[in-house]
């Protein structure tokens, strides 16, 4: 792989590295002699910013291994070839090593991940690691194909698309697929995208959602949030969150209900069961746990649900309006899959008393 920038001064090309070794300690006769894997290869890049330094990082497959090379150290002329990769992890595409892959946050948390389909395997690589997050066996004789991510049944979720075919000798566990797969997550967890991947080098702003081509592109590594290359994102930024806060009241129609409504201001859904605390007093000091509640559904961005507490778990003090009450969304919640954008609006406070009328 070669490396080159664009000096606005020279007005010219400049070359900063080559011959980098997109194998690195990884062996090619990890493919058979002769093959196009043993012969190194190379398939189109995918750039991203893998490690969220600020810096995009390049990403490429090759006949033996996935590499993510990491951008500022490759850029550095004093940093050797070896020292350059983020990471790399062995793959099999003896094939043609020429596939390519895509990225996107399907988990809202800042860090892109990667989908990459070798010739046995679709996986859902950690960008930041290269850990193996999820795979299936996906056969392919690994032509032009590449995994794409779109919503692609407008449900608010990203999915992955991706081909198979078994027209070669290649198996995975003794069995081969055949045709075009879309895969989702069953909770329901991963975020929203766009509904459109249109060509193999998708870059965002070369194509409106709606399928209109733009009559002047922006372009993509000069627009905020982008400056990146096969690489989806959610509509309103690359990595959109979900974003709680918690409003109080009270209802006394019947006796007395506490009533924390929970809304998402961010740009991402949040699943059920969000743990919702009601306290006497700032938790974070003295207050007591009175009692809690959790959210039953989806919560969409700028949806809201009501979590109630009844009153018989509610001081009186709180009830008449001499004190007031806390509560706490998302409140010592175990870890889960989704992050918040922000954390520092999870607390609210003040009185809910009952309001006499008359």
């Amino acid at each position: 792989m070669h490396i080159y920038h664009w000096d606005p001064v020279m007005q010219q090309v400049v070359l900063d590295r080559q011959n980098l070794d997109i194998n690195g300690p990884l062996s090619p006769a990890l493919c058979p002699e002769g093959s196009s894997g043993n012969l190194r290869g190379g398939g189109p890049p995918t750039v991203a910013d893998f490690n969220g330094d600020g810096t995009p990082d390049v990403a490429i497959a090759g006949g033996v291994g996935y590499a993510v090379i990491d951008g500022t150290q490759v850029m550095n002329p004093a940093v050797p070839d070896v020292d350059t990769f983020l990471w790399i992890t062995q793959t099999h595409d003896c094939s043609s090593a020429q596939t390519g892959s895509s990225v996107f946050d399907f988990d809202g948390d800042g860090a892109a991940e990667v989908v990459y389909s070798d010739e046995w395997y679709l996986r859902i690589y950690s960008g930041i690691t290269g850990e193996v997050l999820w795979q299936t066996c996906n056969t392919t004789g690994t032509l032009r194909e590449l995994p794409v991510v779109a919503d692609v049944d407008n449900d608010g979720h990203a999915d992955i698309v991706v081909v198979s075919n078994d027209y070669s000798s290649i198996t995975c566990d003794g069995t081969k697929q055949a045709g075009v797969r879309v895969f989702g997550d069953e909770l329901g967890l991963w975020v929203r995208t766009r509904r459109i991947w249109n060509q193999h080098h998708y870059h965002v702003t070369n194509v409106n959602e709606d399928g209109s081509i733009p009559t002047q592109e922006p372009a993509n590594w000069l627009t905020d949030g982008l400056n990146n290359f096969r690489q989806n994102v959610q509509p309103l930024g690359e990595f959109s969150a979900p974003d709680l806060v918690v409003d109080l009241d009270a209802r006394c129609m019947d006796g007395y209900e506490a009533i924390a409504t929970v809304r998402n201001i961010g740009q991402a859904a949040v699943p059920p069961g969000v743990v919702v605390g009601f306290y006497d007093a700032d938790p974070s000091l003295v207050g007591n746990l009175l009692g809690s509640g959790m959210t039953s559904k989806t919560l969409y961005p700028a949806e809201a649900e009501d979590v109630l507490l009844q009153g018989a778990n509610v001081p009186q003090a709180i009830q008449d309006g001499d004190a007031e009450l806390w509560v706490v969304v998302d409140d010592g919640m175990p870890e889960h899959p989704w992050h918040e954008c922000r954390t520092d609006n999870n607390v609210h406070h003040e009185e809910a008393a009952c309001e006499v009328i008359g």
